[in-house]
Order: structure tokens, then C-alpha cells, then sequence
């Protein structure tokens, strides 16, 4: 049985995925100095991978990882993620959602509107992308997404195309 102090101590992967996150937030900063405060000021929490595949920030500047993707890529491209979600804090998308007063469940459409416009800048840089596939204007076109669209003209854009096609 475990004693409450060796419950505490990280498995060797959780200490190798958490090792792998820092050294990919020091490559992140090399890449973009100017955002250094904010890659270490994002608090770093490991979930289970059955409940977070890749990695993800919320409004209170949290930035969770599976550890089982983070082991499954390299820092450089780990990188490329870490500055993704800094940009989701820096573009104030969680209080720009809550700003719009929509329910929860649309949470998923506003992310890949500001997915696309963040992937855009990172494609742009020719950042090295990870095994996941990031949301592209391209992928949304067909929804009547362009990338002259704010984030909240491409949200309403799905939103209309969603309503007008339920399927």
C-alpha cells in the first residue's frame, strides 16, 4: 500500500512528459521571445489521455497535456503547440466566448474559428506541426469561412452553416 507522501511522487512518465513540456516551452520561447512570460506563466496540468488527447489552455492561463501525446512527439513540433495555445490566452478567446452569451455546447465551433486563424499565423512562420492535423482556413472554406474573418465573423459563419444543415 502507498502512504499518502508516495502518492504525490510522479511516475517516470509523468516526470519524462513534464521534463518534455518545459523543454518544449524553452524552444517555443527561442522561436518567439516576445511571448516568454506568457509560455511560463501558463500552469502546467497533466489529465488522463482518455479525457485530453493533445493539449489545451483555459481562461485561467492552465495549459493541460496528455502526457501520452507529449511522449509521442518531439519538443521542436511540441513547440509549435505550446506557442497554439498561448495564442488562444493572448487573443482573449475564452472571454471573447463568454462575451457572445452562447451555451457551452458551441464552445467546440468558436475553437476551430480561432484554431484556423492561429494556425494560420504558426503556417505562416513555418512552424513544425506535430502527428495532429491542425484546423486550416481550408478546411472551414466550405462552411463559408475566409481568413478575413475575425474569429466571431467565422464562429457566426459555422453557426449559420450548422443551423442551416443540421445534418
Amino acid at each position: 500500500m502507498r502512504t499518502k507522501a508516495l502518492e504525490l511522487t510522479p511516475t517516470r512518465e509523468e516526470h519524462d512528459a513534464r521534463l518534455r513540456v518545459m523543454a518544449a516551452r524553452v524552444i517555443a520561447q527561442q522561436r518567439w521571445p516576445y511571448v516568454s512570460a506568457m509560455l511560463f506563466t501558463l500552469r502546467l496540468v497533466e489529465l488522463p489521455h482518455a479525457e485530453l488527447q493533445t493539449m489545451a489552455v483555459d481562461s485561467g492561463w492552465r495549459m493541460y497535456y496528455s502526457a501520452t501525446f507529449v511522449l509521442g512527439e518531439k519538443p521542436e513540433n511540441l513547440a509549435t503547440v505550446l506557442l497554439h495555445e498561448a495564442m488562444h490566452c493572448l487573443n482573449a478567446h475564452g472571454p471573447r466566448f463568454a462575451a457572445l452569451a452562447q451555451p457551452p455546447h458551441r464552445h467546440g465551433l468558436w475553437n476551430y474559428a480561432g484554431d484556423a486563424a492561429i494556425n494560420e499565423v504558426l503556417d505562416d512562420e513555418k512552424m513544425p506541426w506535430p502527428t495532429v492535423k491542425p484546423v486550416r482556413y481550408a478546411d472551414l472554406f466550405s462552411y463559408g469561412v475566409t481568413a478575413e474573418m475575425s474569429t466571431e465573423g467565422a464562429f457566426f459563419t459555422l453557426l449559420d452553416y450548422q443551423d442551416q444543415h443540421p445534418d
